[in-house]
């Protein structure tokens, strides 16, 4: 039970915080990446646009529990930027891992000489995230595979990805996140009340019960005082002097 207290209290932190921060993201403008130059991009940006080619995957993430796969994985793909450098675009969804792969086999198609058709855009919208020292390390080997040569890489790497998000949950999110934190402050607060009632109630029949004790102690009290005076007032000393008092004198005298 205690677990369960400590876990709606968790949970509806984390979704009171996942929800305002959509609902953040959300009302920012989106940047058009279709006019945007290497120097505009920074952390934390919201992005939208059209991706007209991209160079494949360099990278699958996903996770895992006990060592087992858990869910679908995300890839992030090797995309063009600017004039002469590239950055990574990672996917949320099936639809859109299914259109990033096509796009991609569409560019390779068209670099190789393969055909002359353009490949199809795919449209995104997401966040601009910095990149891990891990995926950049991802990023430049990719490079390097493809024929890049070292310099070319390190001067062609942007070090940042776009990681496409869905906004538009974030008030439910937000709102799920506070009935959970409040069932999980009650589970505490409505105990605790509780036991200080009962307490307080404790503490009163205590008390009425130690008044009811001193009453009925003086009571009897107040009775044996009242016991005392009459026999003080009824005394045979009292009334044997009253009967020698009144008795007749017999007007003899001794001489």
């Amino acid at each position: 039970m205690e677990r369960l207290k400590i876990a709606l209290l968790l949970g509806g932190v984390v979704f009171m915080f996942l929800g305002i921060r959509d609902m953040y993201y959300e009302s920012q403008t989106p940047s058009d990446f279709n006019n945007m130059v290497e120097a505009d991009f920074e952390k934390g940006m919201i992005v939208e646009g059209d991706l007209y080619a991209n160079l494949g995957c360099f990278e699958e993430n996903y996770r895992t529990k006990y060592g087992v796969k858990q869910g679908n994985s995300q890839y992030n793909y090797m995309i063009p930027v600017g004039e002469t450098q590239y950055m990574g675009l990672l996917n949320n969804t099936v639809d859109l891992e299914t259109a990033l792969n096509q796009q991609a086999d569409e560019t390779f198609s068209l670099m190789l000489g393969e055909t002359t058709d353009d490949p199809a855009p795919v449209h995104f919208k997401g966040r601009v995230v910095k990149m891990t020292d891990e995926t950049k390390g991802y990023l430049r080997d990719y490079m390097l595979e493809l024929g890049f040569t070292t310099e070319e890489v390190d001067d062609y790497i942007l070090p940042y990805y776009i990681k496409c998000e869905i906004y538009g949950g974030g008030v439910w999110m937000a709102l799920i996140g506070l009935v959970f934190f409040v069932i999980g402050v009650l589970s505490y607060v409505i105990p605790y009340m509780s036991a200080r009632k009962k307490q307080d109630v404790i503490v009163a029949n205590s008390n009425t019960s130690s008044s009811y004790n001193n009453t009925t102690e003086e009571s009897f009290r107040n009775a044996f005082d009242e016991m005392d005076t009459i026999s003080s007032t009824t005394s045979t000393a009292g009334l044997g002097a009253g009967l020698v008092d009144d008795a007749p004198k017999s007007g003899l005298s001794l001489k």
